[in-house]
């Protein structure tokens, strides 16, 4: 018995000590996005300001509406057949759809976005085709394509206390988002994230009826729009995944007739969400966070112990077997003796 479990001790001490040594490589096999991510995120706001806009056959209607309940639903979809097999281990391409709503009164739009992204560092990398929704009225599902820049869906994989390039759609690049502080979501530890994008006047204007900004005028009047936006990003640190997203918004029309409200409000993700998140995310964080921190030293003490425990008993056995064979060879020694004095014994009885 002695033998077979100083034998798998032995055993299990290497494995443990092959295990430290390669709890390196073990994490970072572990610590990527996966090649078909399929995920949902809701996200809501009470009181927005929303300009509502529908068409009519031919003609657009619009309507300024306020302490607005507005929501978006955000779907991403990983797409493996997009990425060359000779680059699966590093690239990965997630489609993103996004439905934003007006709740119980009209859909305000739908996107659809094609993103390449590395799949330890989550940075964008424009390897596989990726593409942005440019859409119409009359064509809602046309797509054109595009160049990414910075992070789009999460945080890289151990996520550090400093600012980090995120992608905004409507400046077509990328801002940083700087680390403010740590807090808890969800019973989780998050690091806090936040992203200022100042009232900025994005390029181009359009054509659009003059009643927007004047009641009752006529003909129409180039505009443009001022947007200004504030993200927060709550971020598991271990694996980068964000638990919580805010964005407060404002978009503005701006012509020579006046403003008028595109959108302004606060959105953030729902808590069924958040806890969703933290629920699937929390776990892989744990088991993550011990291959990345413990599993080399812990495998190193392990192993050493096992094996120390293993060759001991394996060395007390044979000691014991060897002690064994000596007492039956003595035994036999002896045995021979006594039949030796026997023999002569009953020779000399004999001679007499």
């Amino acid at each position: 018995m002695r033998r077979i479990l100083g034998g798998l001790a032995v055993f299990l001490g290497v494995l443990a000590l092959v295990l430290g040594l390669r709890a390196d490589a073990v994490y970072h096999r572990l610590a990527k996005v996966k090649l078909d991510q399929s995920t949902t995120a809701v996200s809501e706001g009470t009181g927005v300001s929303v300009m509502r806009v529908w068409g009519d056959g031919k003609t657009v209607h619009f309507a300024p509406l306020t302490g607005q309940r507005v929501r978006n639903t955000r779907n991403v979809t990983g797409i493996p057949g997009k990425v060359p097999e000779s680059q699966r281990d590093t690239q990965a391409f997630w489609q993103m759809g996004l439905k934003t709503e007006i709740v119980d009164v009209q859909p305000i739009a739908m996107t659809n976005e094609g993103v390449s992204l590395d799949r330890v560092s989550a940075m964008t990398t424009n390897c596989c085709g990726d593409y942005t929704s440019v859409g119409t009225l009359d064509e809602p599902g046309r797509t054109a394509s595009s160049r990414h820049e910075g992070l789009f869906f999460k945080f890289p994989f151990d996520a550090q206390k400093r600012s980090y390039p995120f992608w905004d759609a409507e400046l077509k690049g990328a801002r940083d988002a700087s680390y403010v502080r740590n807090e808890t979501i969800q019973g989780v530890t998050t690091q806090v994230y936040e992203q200022q994008i100042p009232t900025t006047r994005l390029p181009g204007s359009q054509s659009v009826p003059r009643s927007m900004f004047v009641a009752d005028a006529i003909g129409s009047v180039d505009a443009s729009v001022d947007y200004a936006n504030t993200r927060t990003f709550w971020v598991e640190p271990t694996t980068g995944v964000i638990l919580k997203g805010q964005e407060q918004i404002e978009r503005t029309l701006v012509s020579d007739a006046g403003r008028v409200t595109l959108v302004k409000g606060t959105i953030a993700y729902t808590d069924a969400t958040q806890k969703a998140l933290a629920d699937e995310y929390a776990p892989k964080a744990k088991a993550l966070a011990f291959v990345r921190d413990l599993l080399g030293p812990v495998g190193f003490v392990l192993g050493a112990l096992l094996l120390a425990l293993g060759l001991l008993l394996l060395f007390a056995h044979r000691r014991r077997a060897r002690h064994q064979d000596l007492g039956h060879r003595e035994d036999r020694e002896l045995v021979g003796a006594t039949a030796t004095d026997r023999g002569d014994e009953a020779t000399t009885t004999s001679h007499r």
